[in-house]
């Protein structure tokens, strides 16, 4: 089965609950995929949440396909850029790392998230930084 099949499956199922996507990767091959599905919520997944939305996407995919395959399903790790505002307003109060500008020469600035909005985030010292200039953001773990 195509992968672009299972990354429509997997959203349908994901799309009303708890979680919103971050990430599908299909690996593997055609005859034993392996998908690697990376959740996130407003108030963190917790593991019963995780393992709930993880069996109604096995539950979907296995109408649509009858070969064997291997399912992950998991939260984002601390160290995962942020990249969706619904990611950036559930850690103002935060510290974080990011960087600015292009890839080839981002600048890095450490601030405390004050606000974030549809369009871009208020990081204390810096100020308004819009989405469109963040090359990465991640929160910044004090060890």
């Amino acid at each position: 089965m195509p992968g672009s099949r299972l990354h429509v499956i997997i959203e349908q199922t994901v799309a009303d609950g708890p979680c919103y996507i971050l990430d599908i990767h299909i690996r593997g091959s055609d005859r034993s995929p392996i998908l690697d599905v990376v959740l996130d919520s407003d108030t963190g997944p917790t593991a019963d949440v995780l393992a709930a939305v993880s069996r109604e996407i096995r539950f979907a995919v296995d109408i649509e396909i009858s070969t064997p395959y291997t399912l992950n399903v998991s939260s984002p790790g601390a160290d995962r850029p942020l990249v969706l505002p619904r990611q950036f307003r559930k850690h103002i109060g935060r510290t974080l790392r990011v960087s600015l500008g292009n890839e080839e020469d981002p600048q890095l600035e450490v601030g405390r998230l004050e606000a974030a909005n549809e369009e871009g985030i208020e990081l204390g010292g810096v100020g308004y930084v819009p989405y469109s200039s963040i090359c990465s953001a991640k929160v910044n773990l004090p060890w």
